[in-house]
């Protein structure tokens, strides 16, 4: 009986550390976006748009961007708050590259599009810790 008391007792102290853990990162942002386009066989839109929220900015905010492309070109913008463009550029071949964000505010959002021209077959792969991407749930 002592054992099992002894077991509980460590089991919830082991629950509550976890939980204790797991609400330090709750304010930490994690975006991943993942657009898919191909020209042969099934055309998935050729241009895709998401809204980015950046909850704490700063003085540069960075997207890791890692392009798979078979012909043709992609064009990537970013918008900032106001609707300015605040970054964009065109690749015509496979790449990894950086997105640099600069004197982004707190709270603001962002919108991101990539639209693909005359390609054969193209993934994007875009991460940050940074920000993340708005949701149904998100005001």
């Amino acid at each position: 009986m002592r054992n099992r008391k002894a077991l509980l007792i460590l089991l919830v102290i082991a629950v509550a550390a976890c939980a204790i853990a797991g609400c330090s990162d709750l304010k930490k942002q994690s975006m991943k976006i993942e657009y898919t386009y191909y020209k042969d066989g099934e055309i998935i839109s050729p241009s895709s748009e998401s809204i980015l929220l950046i909850e704490d900015g700063g003085i540069e905010i960075t997207m890791d961007v890692t392009l798979e492309l078979e012909g043709g070109k992609i064009l990537f913008e970013v918008y900032d708050y106001k609707g300015g463009l605040a970054w964009s550029g065109e690749y015509t071949e496979s790449a990894s590259f950086t997105i640099v964000l600069e004197e982004v505010l707190s709270d603001s959002r962002y919108r991101l599009k990539v639209s693909a021209e005359n390609i054969t077959r193209a993934h994007v792969l875009i991460t940050s810790d940074r920000m993340k991407v708005k949701t149904p749930f998100d005001r």
